[in-house]
């Protein structure tokens, strides 16, 4: 994860710090009533379309029938339940690693998460290069004015496909939906990533 002084020459100004100042102060006041909010909002939006879509998803794709037992109602209700204490300023889930332990080993409970790995850098490389080139362009960025045509545009983007990968990831999801909700450039968009996918299926062919 980088720093907001780390990806601000992604971002036109007003620099990053200032564009996200708001969000930024916000986690770091979480508290009470507001924590309650941010925990139902990741609850409703981050969980079903994105951590249960890729599991489903890369499960399904293998006909691998996957269980979430730690998404059981009951100790859902028990965590958002809890009081702030026990959320704030700990070490992150010791509570639900202190339940493990007594099950399964304080070894056990003590791993790090871990999940399913996409692979943006081999996507953005090769089959994705011909969407960035095309919505990475000087005039297509100057359009929304959000980000910085001078850190991607012209092939600019490659830099950040060998440094920072992940975040380069981002930038592409937001230069999509710009084309798609603000420009309404659906047209252009299926076109481009039509050709991604024709040109993957010929590569597979044997």
């Amino acid at each position: 994860v980088l720093s907001l002084a780390e990806t601000a020459p992604l971002v036109c100004q007003p620099g990053a710090e200032t564009l996200f100042a708001a969000v930024v102060g916000d986690y770091r006041g979480a508290a009470g009533a507001h924590l309650a909010s941010t925990l139902a909002a990741d609850l409703a939006n981050v969980l079903p379309n994105d951590m249960l879509t890729k599991v489903d998803r890369a499960s399904m794709a293998v006909s691998l029938e996957a269980r979430v037992p730690l998404l059981d109602h009951r100790l859902v209700e028990l965590g958002l339940g809890l009081p702030q204490r026990f959320t704030l300023g700990r070490r992150g889930k010791e509570v639900l690693r202190e339940m493990c332990a007594r099950r399964v080993g304080a070894d056990h409970a003590r791993l790090p998460k871990r999940g399913f790995s996409v692979p943006v850098e081999a996507w953005l490389g090769r089959e994705l290069a011909p969407v960035c080139d095309a919505l990475f362009t000087t005039a297509r960025l100057r359009r929304y004015e959000l980000m910085n045509a001078g850190a991607l545009a012209d092939g600019r983007w490659r830099s950040w496909l060998a440094t920072s990968p992940q975040v380069l990831w981002h930038a592409l999801a937001l230069a999509v939906w710009c084309e798609a909700k603000v420009g309404g450039e659906e047209a252009f968009l299926r076109g481009a990533f039509a050709r991604v996918g024709g040109a993957h299926r010929a590569a597979a062919a044997p």
